[in-house]
């Protein structure tokens, strides 16, 4: 399955200094990529506290490789993955309030990679998922305003993915 495949990868990735960026970084991007995916999987699955788990302990890691090179693209996209599904396990068990800054802090890491790579499709469209996220959340909690406002964002990012692509992103958020 893909969930023992992922915990295999981490494990290998961890017995070989993944889980520690100074002994060796090219396995620690490794250990936070396959941790990302990982939580997101468990999520999907339900097994939202297993996914929290390791969810942040793959955080730590993506956050340590990136006090040793900043823009590190591997890390970035790991720790954009990990906020949206640790705000999506919060949502999950009915925390919406708990979710926010960690769908604020992915819709900022998506927004730093599509800058540093502005012709990256993917990282515009989950620039505009995690707003999309953001504004169910934030809707959930009565906040309209912002709800309607992150909605907006969301909106006017996909539009650097592709001309129709508001549409789209409308119709399946609705």
């Amino acid at each position: 399955t893909a969930v023992a495949s992922l915990k295999d990868t981490m494990a290998r990735a961890e017995r070989d200094g993944g889980k520690d960026p100074g002994k060796n970084l090219f396995m620690a991007e490794r250990y936070a990529e396959a941790g990302s995916w990982l939580t997101s999987a468990l999520n999907s699955l339900g097994r939202s506290a297993e996914a929290v788990q390791i969810g942040r302990d793959a955080r730590q890691v993506a956050e340590a490789v990136l006090e040793i090179r900043p823009g590190d693209f591997p890390a970035l996209y790991s720790l954009g993955l990990l906020e949206g599904s640790l705000g999506a396990a919060a949502v999950e068990d009915l925390r919406p309030a708990d979710a926010l800054p960690f769908y604020a802090r992915a819709t900022g890491v998506y927004t730093t990679v599509s800058r540093l790579d502005p012709g990256n499709r993917t990282y515009a469209n989950n620039r505009a998922s995690q707003y999309g996220e953001l504004s169910r959340a934030l809707w959930s909690l009565g906040r309209l305003e912002e709800a309607s406002q992150a909605l907006g964002v969301a909106v006017d990012a996909t539009t650097t993915v592709d001309e129709g692509a508001p549409t789209l992103f409308l119709n399946r958020l609705w």
